[in-house]
């Protein structure tokens, strides 16, 4: 069988998702777009780079010392003829760097850091953009490839613990850093939101960003909770579904699912307690490389026209439109409400 012709791939901002995570000495996966290109060198050339950033320019270089690197995205544009493009900058510059990089008459598949955009409009233009230049636009919410939380999605969707009552997902602080992990996630799990109410926590705020903790009114009627356990360097990550018949607890740090049923309780008549059914492991952050994972896909999306999106720019819309509810409908601790 003939060997298929590898992708080409560029990456529009070389900061830590881009490349200088994998510089870390406590990185045990590939956590960045070159860095996964470069695992999948079978199926993938990096082609291209830019930043306006001499030292991620120079860091990149001695990386990827045959790839040409520029200083500006027209540059890029000009001297390259990509199937695929990493965006990888701030959020406030990804919808003018999507916008540009559609010039490229190549290009086949947009991958996106999270959040998507700084706006929600912003995030509709992409995805109309992407829509109308026949573009797949594929958006980094990276624990939708994490095969716990997947198991996770599978129980709740096979009945684990009966219809779903509640739903607790806890992570620390920083709205868009952070909490549009946990956004995503309570999405991924409970399916579309419909009503949106948040709680500003000013004690919680770091790095200029808000925290702001959330309840979450799903479609199916059951409720959710957006959990915000203290700040960035106590790493807190799990999720509780409560339902009729039971609950399941994931722990992300011990990459671990807790299952319990409900069963007659020997102490109060009348009454059902949990007991526990069992608990299984399953791989996480520190084991499975999300990054990978989404190569993975962009190679098998190419290739095979039935591979679905795991979070496309859709699911990147429906996460965005529930983190701006929260970043402008809070409730301070006085009980007053925010003006939008």
């Amino acid at each position: 069988m003939p060997q298929l012709e590898r992708l080409k791939t560029v990456i529009v901002g070389l900061g830590r998702a881009g490349s200088r995570f994998d510089e870390e000495p406590d990185r045990g996966v590939v956590w960045s777009h070159a860095g996964a290109y470069l695992a999948r060198d079978d199926a993938f050339e990096i082609v291209g780079a830019c930043d306006s950033d001499a030292d991620a320019r120079a860091a990149f270089a001695r990386r990827c010392p045959d790839v040409a690197v520029f200083d500006s995205l027209d540059d890029l544009i000009q001297g390259t003829r990509p199937d695929i493009a990493s965006i990888c900058t701030p959020e406030e510059s990804h919808a003018l760097v999507l916008h540009h990089i559609l010039n490229m008459a190549s290009l086949q598949t947009v991958w996106c850091e999270k959040p998507m955009a700084a706006s929600l409009a912003e995030g509709q233009g992409m995805v109309d953009a992407c829509a109308a230049r026949d573009v797949r636009l594929v958006v980094s919410h990276g624990r939708r490839w994490l095969p716990l939380w997947q198991r996770f999605s599978q129980m709740l969707a096979q009945g684990a613990v009966g219809p779903l009552v509640s739903l607790r997902i806890a992570m620390p602080n920083r709205l868009w850093s952070v909490t549009s992990h946990a956004v995503d996630l309570a999405l991924m799990l409970a399916g579309p939101v419909s009503a949106v109410q948040s709680f500003d926590l000013a004690e919680l705020e770091q790095d200029e960003e808000p925290a702001k903790a959330a309840f979450l009114r799903f479609r199916s009627g059951a409720y959710g909770i957006i959990q915000i356990t203290g700040k960035k360097n106590a790493l807190l990550v799990e999720a509780e579904a409560i339902g009729a018949a039971g609950r399941l607890v994931a722990n992300e740090s011990a990459s671990t699912i807790r299952q319990e049923r409900f069963v007659k309780s020997e102490n109060f008549a009348g009454y059902q307690e949990l007991a526990v059914e069992g608990e299984t492991q399953h791989g996480s952050l520190s084991d499975s490389s999300h990054f990978s994972a989404i190569c993975d896909e962009i190679a098998a999306l190419t290739r095979q026209t039935d591979t679905k999106i795991t979070c496309s720019g859709a699911d990147a819309l429906a996460t965005q439109r529930v983190l701006e509810e929260m970043a402008h409908g809070g409730i301070a601790a006085a009980g007053a409400r925010q003006s939008a």
